[in-house]
């Protein structure tokens, strides 16, 4: 029997990366993709040292053509997608909200949001052909309830829940599954500093946190926890990867220690 193949968007580092690693670990053959070729090549070499094949396709998910690009490869290489995961995202640095800028919008507007719909569109095209399909999306706490200083990125995620849950209700005549992975604050890159964000500096009313390099702008229910790892949601991704999760379709998983109770 031949292995799965999952596609990983947003692959390149942070909980992507780390999700690569792990399904190869669950036995899945994959096709990893984002912009940063040399970072693809090094979570390709940890997939391919657990036993996975992988396929590497340096991908802007902004683009349309980048996209099925993405997909045609997928099927030259496997010749079917047992699970995606759409898992990029960008965001922009805190400001109040009459603060914000063109530039932050539309950073967030491709970023987050039009980059999962060109995503969503292509995938469920592929998948349709398949007898059957899962599909993971990357939101975020952000997207349930207000993040302060955190305009525009929150309302991008909300319009990704809305996309998620309106795809999922249209794509079970096709089989597929859709669900959305809502974590809260995570250690990666594109949190701790890699977003060229002072969190040393932000505004007092931004609910400010004794960690020196990551701050979330709500109380986790675990109060000594300000940030999960990214192991931590590695686990939510392999459980939807598995046959362990076919009955949820169209959910909204918060992996938050409870700051959008």
């Amino acid at each position: 029997m031949s292995k799965k193949v999952a596609v990983i968007t947003g692959a390149s580092t942070g909980i992507g990366a780390g999700s690569a690693v792990q399904l190869a670990k669950d036995g899945f053959d994959l096709v990893i993709a984002a912009r940063r070729k040399e970072k693809l090549e090094e979570v390709a070499t940890q997939c391919r040292a657990e036993g996975a094949e992988v396929l590497v396709v340096p991908t802007d998910c902004t683009k349309e053509e980048d996209v099925k690009n993405l997909f045609a490869e997928t099927k030259k290489k496997f010749g079917k997608m047992d699970f995606y995961f759409c898992n990029q995202g960008v965001i922009h640095p805190p400001r109040y909200f009459e603060e914000q800028t063109l530039d932050d919008y539309y950073l967030v507007s491709e970023g987050n949001f039009k980059s999962v719909f060109l995503c969503l569109v292509n995938a469920i095209n592929f998948m349709k052909e398949q007898p059957e399909g899962n599909i993971l999306v990357t939101g975020s706490s952000s997207g349930i309830r207000p993040e302060a200083g955190m305009g525009v990125y929150s309302a991008s995620k909300h319009a990704v829940i809305g996309l998620v849950k309106d795809a999922a209700i249209e794509c079970g005549r096709f089989n597929i599954r859709i669900n959305c992975l809502c974590p809260g604050g995570v250690d990666t890159p594109m949190v701790n500093g890699g977003a060229d964000i002072d969190w040393d500096n932000l505004p007092a009313d931004f609910r400010d946190h004794s960690d020196a390099h990551i701050r979330r702008y709500a109380i986790p229910l675990l109060p000594k926890r300000v940030v999960a790892k990214v192991s931590e949601i590695t686990g939510m991704v392999s459980f939807m990867a598995s046959e362990q999760s076919t009955f949820m379709c169209g959910s909204v998983i918060s992996v938050d220690c409870g700051i959008t109770q």
